[in-house]
């Protein structure tokens, strides 16, 4: 599940934050699915977001 997190939307499971949530929720399922990062989706990201 992504969170809303100093005003973007993360994935959980990479930290790669997005202005949109839709965006977000295609990248925790390409790292889920296929347990890695996907360039495409990866590189509209505006930050990467420590995850804890």
């Amino acid at each position: 599940m992504v969170k809303y997190k100093n005003g973007l939307w993360v994935c959980e499971l990479c930290g790669a934050g997005y202005e949109d949530k839709s965006l977000s929720e295609k990248c925790e399922h390409w790292c889920g699915t296929h347990k890695s990062c996907n360039l495409e989706i990866i590189k509209k990201a505006r930050k990467f977001v420590r995850i804890l």
